[in-house]
């Protein structure tokens, strides 16, 4: 991603190799969404999904599917802040983060193997 988010950990999904769940906390200026109409807060997001790594010599690629993921508002924001950023990244969101995987798994939003 950009400078405005940060990848918090990667979850390994069990029986699938190089196939992992992606947490990240970045930054959004909030706006209208134009798949679901809904207008977002501006402020840094929880997210995750599902992610397939592959790569070879000196190169890596992490492959997904649109619209699988999961995200959360943590904090409304006027502005970006990397110290803000870095400081949420600090919290303990293993609940959540549960939850979301719970939620893709029900779903079954993972990658096709």
């Amino acid at each position: 991603m950009n400078n405005q988010s940060k990848t918090i950990k990667e979850i390994p999904i069990e029986g699938k190799p190089n196939h992992y769940y992606k947490v990240n906390l970045f930054y959004s200026k909030g706006g209208l969404n134009y798949f679901n109409y809904k207008n977002e807060d501006r402020g840094y997001y929880l997210s995750v999904k599902a992610v397939e790594k592959s790569g070879g010599d000196g190169y890596q690629v992490e492959s997904y599917v649109l619209f699988n993921g999961v995200k959360s508002l943590v904090q409304t924001a006027n502005r970006f802040s990397q110290k803000v950023l870095e400081t949420l990244a600090l919290a303990n969101y293993d609940e959540t983060i549960a939850k979301f995987v719970k939620h893709i798994e029900d779903r079954n939003l993972q990658l096709a193997a």
